[in-house]
């Protein structure tokens, strides 16, 4: 926590790095609870409706990449600040999933389409990333055009309830899209 002075020269009240701080927190909160139920049905049970649940999974999510920095694409690679996605350990995506019991993805431009280059998706026992965002489905369009998408769609083969929301660099251009999604309940 660190202290700022006011402009007489007082110490004004402590401000903290709120990212960081409530990734923190929610942590703490996990670890106080069963690990195996997902914090937002530990929270809320099934009180909360859908758009509510995916509000608050793509809050966390946008929030957990933005902590890394500003978004850009470089060399055909989606950025967050200094980070590449995907890191490694997926760990944006596997965040958002423990905290909220979602489908989450991280998608790049590439050409007219978008490929998936983080996820929570497994296929075959492997993660699904390098896969397409469906060119025919009802999401490209919208997320291509910079504006968000909710509604159903196909992930993969099963329909989910889902919530798209293109990611822009500094000048406004479209190079990505954040996915949350909770399958039907009817499956």
């Amino acid at each position: 926590m660190c202290m700022a002075r006011s402009s007489q020269g007082r110490l004004a009240r402590p401000w903290v790095d709120i990212p960081k701080y409530v990734g923190n927190r929610l942590q703490n909160d996990i670890e106080d609870r069963d690990p195996g139920v997902p914090l937002l049905q530990k929270k809320v049970g099934s009180t909360m409706k859908t758009s509510e649940k995916l509000d608050a999974a793509m809050e966390e999510i946008r929030s957990r990449a933005a902590y890394f920095g500003a978004p850009s694409l470089r060399n055909g690679v989606l950025h967050f600040g200094e980070t590449s996605i995907p890191k490694p350990d997926y760990e944006i995506v596997t965040e958002v999933q423990t905290s909220h019991g979602c489908t989450a993805s991280i998608f790049v431009a590439q050409g007219d389409g978008f490929v998936r280059a983080a996820t929570n998706i497994f296929r075959d026992g492997d993660r699904a990333v390098d896969t397409l965002l469906d060119p025919n489905g009802p999401v490209i369009g919208p997320v291509r055009a910079g504006d968000a998408y909710r509604g159903p769609a196909d992930i993969l083969g099963v329909a989910h309830d889902t919530y798209y929301e293109p990611i822009f660099d500094d000048a406004g251009e479209v190079i990505g899209t954040f996915l949350v999604g909770f399958p039907h309940e009817d499956q």
